[in-house]
């Protein structure tokens, strides 16, 4: 038997990715866009890490150099920055014209991150690490709740081929290698493999609400990219179908709390007031937090098979949707959508856009990292009727978070940041670039 993938979590650039989805996903797109005879895709087989080694790879250096930015989180005068799939870069900002590297925590596997007060949190694979950043230059892991996430492969996001079975005794999937491309035959799938199609984690920015709509003054502000938040007393993340709740209210002693199936297909998680919005790439699922460690599902607004983040402002969501390898088809567009009645959302208004990834508004100023083509802002003082009044060319740019005028901007190029104090007069302030860019 093997297993067919596509990507499930990825980021910007290059970033590897962990895979999911399910046969019935791939076969109702079958049928609704009609059948298709394709070559046999080649046949890969699992390449692994041992769990012994995995969990005591976590290892604190003076600096690395930033190679592929990730996701970002802006904490008081603090950056945290992953560097895709190896760990977090920890920057001084405490100067935006002139920041700083202060350490770099190596941590295989790490995608996504969550801050809060002298805690961060970083996806490792399969588990959830825990790091003391009360000395941002010296931060050590303190613990780790093991097998919070599927044992999926971390692949490449154009990846489309079939896995071998998964043996888990073996160890965490890290990656695959080809083994051989069958001959003849039909199709991406047949009688003795089994096909999945996967889901992306999203593309996604960030947008500006203090302490992630209710956490501590020293929670971290994370970006629509994200796929963890700290809000509260607790983390949600998005593991697979599910969404998870850890327990901080022992911050160095994170517990499983809960866990709910939302879909196959969800890619970002978003704070708004009591409600989580999850991305998906069918659309976006709308969770009632009453109960914080059990979220219920209220609502569902749905749009086409697309790579979805979302944020939210007065009851308004801004939703970025954009096609692609995994994204599938549809136009690349931001759509607005009137959430003030969250059981019966309903669409105001929709703008082309090339090919759009991050988002994040400010008390009705729009910034959408429109991916190859740049940061685009807009003034949303009427979310019917959008103005774009700005737009800055910047390579390939993917989030962005907002923080009372102050703009950070992550790209394949690097960290750019800009100060939007005097909207009329957006400025760049500092550029923080990848190795080996000029």
């Amino acid at each position: 038997m093997s297993e067919q993938y596509s990507a499930e979590r990825s980021g910007p650039g290059n970033m590897t990715t962990r895979i999911f989805g399910a046969l019935i996903v791939l076969l109702s797109v079958v049928i609704e866009i009609g059948y298709s005879c394709s070559p046999p895709l080649p046949v890969y087989r699992p390449i692994y890490l041992s769990f012994e080694d995995l969990r005591s790879a976590v290892e604190v250096r003076s600096n690395e150099p930033l190679r592929s930015p990730g996701k970002i989180v802006v904490q008081d005068s603090l950056l945290f920055v992953t560097d895709s799939g190896d760990g977090v870069h920890i920057i001084d900002n405490s100067d935006p014209a002139n920041p700083t590297p202060l350490s770099f925590i190596y941590i295989p596997g790490n995608l996504d991150i969550a801050v809060k007060g002298a805690t961060l949190y970083a996806d490792s694979y399969v588990d959830l690490v825990t790091v003391d950043i009360s000395t941002p230059a010296s931060p050590s892991e303190v613990a780790r709740l093991e097998d919070v996430y599927p044992n999926e492969p971390f692949l490449s996001e154009d990846f489309n081929g079939y896995v071998e079975n998964i043996d888990e005794s073996q160890g965490v999937v890290v990656d695959a290698e080809y083994l051989y491309t069958p001959e003849g035959g039909c199709g991406s799938y047949g009688s003795s493999s089994s096909g999945f199609f996967g889901c992306s984690s999203g593309g996604g920015g960030g947008s500006a609400y203090s302490g992630n709509g209710g956490g501590t003054p020293t929670t971290g502000v994370s970006g629509s990219l994200a796929r963890i938040i700290a809000l509260g007393d607790y983390l949600y993340l998005l593991a697979g179908y599910s969404l998870k709740s850890i327990s901080t209210s022992d911050p160095f002693n994170p517990q499983l709390a809960g866990s709910m199936v939302v879909g196959w297909d969800i890619e970002t998680i978003y704070p708004y007031q009591n409600t989580l919005f999850i991305g998906g790439q069918t659309g976006v699922y709308i969770l009632d937090l009453s109960n914080p460690a059990f979220p219920t599902q209220l609502a569902k607004y749905e749009h086409d098979w697309q790579c979805d983040p979302v944020v939210v402002e007065d009851g308004i969501a801004y939703i970025t949707l954009r096609n692609g390898a995994r994204c599938w088809g549809g136009e690349n567009r931001l759509d607005v959508v009137d959430m003030s009645a969250l059981n019966n959302p309903s669409l105001i208004s929709s703008y082309p856009m090339e090919n759009p990834h991050g988002l994040a508004i400010d008390t009705g100023l729009l910034f959408v990292a429109d991916g190859t083509v740049g940061l685009k802002v807009f003034d949303a003082s009427d979310p019917a009727s959008l103005v774009q009044t700005n737009q800055f060319p910047l390579a390939v740019v993917h989030d962005v978070v907002l923080l009372g005028g102050q703009a950070v901007v992550i790209g394949e190029g690097g960290i750019y940041q800009y100060d939007y104090s005097d909207s009329a007069n957006i400025t760049l302030v500092s550029e923080l670039l990848v190795s080996g860019a000029q």
